[in-house]
């Protein structure tokens, strides 16, 4: 009940905004610091067993080698894809 309260209170702008910070920060990690996003990579990938009724979705993608390997390409594409959905956000919704 208090969690439901708590997203009342929060606009959509402010999520959406949080959420282009967290791709932007992503990106810019992955592109200054490959070193560093490979440990948040490996810590951040620990896996969490759900529970049996979403079996199906439970399924583990191992994408960790490919992004890993490639990791500032990586972080450009991120940075690219928060600039464009900034932009669109904004020309959308804000004007």
């Amino acid at each position: 009940m208090l969690a439901f309260d708590l997203l009342a209170l929060i606009s959509q702008s402010t999520v959406v905004c949080s959420v282009f910070v967290l791709f932007v920060l992503a990106g810019l990690i992955a592109v200054v610091s490959p070193q560093v996003f490979g440990r948040v990579a490996s810590n951040g990938s620990r896996w969490y067993d759900s529970s049996r009724i979403l079996a199906a979705f439970d399924k583990r993608i191992d994408i960790d080698h490919y992004v890993l390997r490639h990791t500032r390409v990586f972080g450009f594409a991120v940075l690219i894809s928060a600039v464009v959905l900034a932009y669109v956000y904004y020309q959308y919704f804000m004007v």
